[in-house]
C-alpha cells in the first residue's frame, strides 16, 4: 500500500506544470517552464499598464515601472492574477487635449475621461499650457504635469474635477489680462 502511494506521488509531481495567466484582455492559464510571470500594474491617474499578461521576465526598463513580477509554484495557480482597480479606488473626470492643426492650438476633448485614483489620492487634471508647441506630449489628462513640462512652462495643473477644460482654463485669462494691464 505505501509502494502505491509513493508511486501515486512521484508520478503526479512528474506531471506537475507551473503555470502562467496569458494574454492582454482575455487571459487564460497556461504551462510555463521556469514558473516566472508577468502581469501589469495598477497605477493612480492611468489604471492598469499596457503589459501583457505573459511567462517570462520584465524587460529591465519596465520591471516595477509598468511591469510586475512573480513566481508560480509547481502545481498551483498562476500567480499573475488579473490586475484590477483596488478596492479603495475612486474615479475622477478630467479632459484629454489634442493639437489642432487649423487653429494651431491645444484643445480639450469633447468628453471628459474617467481618471482612476486610489481613496485620498489628490485629484490633480492637467493641460497644455498657451505656450506648449504641437511637439508637446500630452497624457489623458489626469494626474500632475512631468516635471520637465512644469519647469518649462508647457503644462498647467489644477484641483477639482474637470477642470482643465477650455471653460475652467479662462479663470487664469482674467487675472493675466489685468496684471498686462496694470503693466502697461
Amino acid at each position: 500500500m505505501k509502494v502505491l502511494l509513493v508511486l501515486t506521488l512521484i508520478f503526479s509531481a512528474v506531471g506537475a506544470e507551473t503555470m502562467c495567466n496569458v494574454g492582454t484582455t482575455l487571459v487564460r492559464p497556461e504551462a510555463c517552464p521556469g514558473g516566472v510571470c508577468t502581469s501589469p500594474i495598477w497605477k493612480a491617474y492611468t489604471g492598469a499598464t499596457d503589459q501583457a499578461y505573459t511567462c517570462g521576465t520584465c524587460s529591465a526598463e519596465t520591471k516595477d515601472k509598468t511591469c510586475a513580477e512573480c513566481t508560480s509554484e509547481e502545481g498551483g495557480a498562476a500567480c499573475n492574477v488579473v490586475v484590477l482597480a483596488p478596492k479603495d479606488a475612486e474615479k475622477f473626470a478630467c479632459f484629454s487635449h489634442s493639437w489642432n492643426a487649423t487653429t494651431e492650438a491645444w484643445q480639450p476633448g469633447a468628453e471628459a475621461v474617467r481618471c482612476p485614483a486610489l481613496n485620498g489620492t489628490a485629484i490633480i487634471c492637467n493641460s497644455p499650457s498657451k505656450t506648449a508647441t504641437k511637439d508637446y506630449v500630452t497624457g489623458n489628462g489626469c494626474g500632475p504635469c512631468a516635471e520637465a513640462a512644469k519647469t518649462d512652462l508647457t503644462c498647467l495643473e489644477c484641483t477639482e474635477r474637470r477642470c482643465n477644460s477650455a471653460s475652467a482654463l479662462s479663470f487664469l485669462l482674467v487675472p493675466l489680462l489685468a496684471v498686462i494691464f496694470h503693466v502697461l
